[in-house]
């Protein structure tokens, strides 16, 4: 399945968005809201948990890092 995340023009509801794109045959998967950070009262990361989320950020934007697509090759990694 392929998917498209889109921001509705101002002055478009939810509702209406999902009418147009329901009459086009799309299927409506899921729908959200997006509201700021703190007004959703979520937790902001601690020191740890944002070092944490560094790193991996790291980890992902370096070449050497090395990715598994299943178990297998991991494990067969680990082995070697």
């Amino acid at each position: 399945m392929e998917t498209i995340t889109v921001a509705l023009p101002k002055g478009l509801s939810l509702k209406n968005a999902k009418s147009v794109l329901e009459s086009l045959n799309f299927k409506i998967v899921e729908t959200f809201e997006e509201t700021p950070r703190l007004r959703r009262r979520e937790n902001i990361p601690n020191e740890t948990t944002q070092k944490a989320l560094e790193e991996a950020e790291k980890l992902i934007n370096d070449p050497n890092t090395k990715y598994f697509t299943n178990v297998k090759e991991l494990i067969a990694s680990l082995n070697d």
